[in-house]
């Protein structure tokens, strides 16, 4: 038998068991969740909450950190209606719309998700610069009027 057609065998198996093993490893984790009330006082939502955050080896002190958190709307409100990180975070928001035409805009971290319709979902990222309190709100017609916002609250 010749060595080329052998060769190009074990090439093949060792090129699929490398796409096989790159595609398990990329399967997603269910991480807890973080309970949060929202606009409307009796009501509350789960909110899925991913703190990644990177360590400096030399202080041991965190140096940054990623916080996700999920956003839905039921009517004109969001769900949570308020959300908390400090100054430096990277935060990563996923809307989910239930309902309507929405989106999501955040005016000091120039950040906004796309205009998105019933059951339709939008992710906007972005790192929090500045301390204080910002609204997000829905852009669409007079649904910030209609009570269609949350906050965001930075901690310095």
């Amino acid at each position: 038998m010749k060595k080329g057609p052998l060769v190009l065998i074990v090439i093949i198996i060792l090129v699929a068991g490398f796409f096989l093993f790159k595609k398990s490893a990329s399967v997603p984790v269910n991480l807890p969740s973080e309970t949060t009330s929202s606009n409307s006082s009796d009501l509350e939502t789960i909110n899925p909450v991913v703190d990644t955050t990177a360590t400096d080896t030399t202080t041991g002190t965190a140096t940054s950190s990623l916080k996700e958190f999920t956003i839905e709307n039921q009517g004109f409100k969001f769900l949570p209606a308020t959300l908390s990180v400090k100054k430096g975070d990277t935060v990563k928001i996923t809307f989910k719309n239930t309902g309507g035409t929405h989106n999501i805009v955040i005016d000091e971290f120039n950040a906004a998700t796309k205009t998105i319709g019933t059951g339709e979902s939008d992710t906007m990222q972005f790192v929090v610069d500045k301390a204080g309190t910002f609204q997000y709100y829905c852009s669409i017609g007079s649904h910030r009027a209609m009570g269609m916002w949350g906050t965001l609250t930075v901690i310095g």
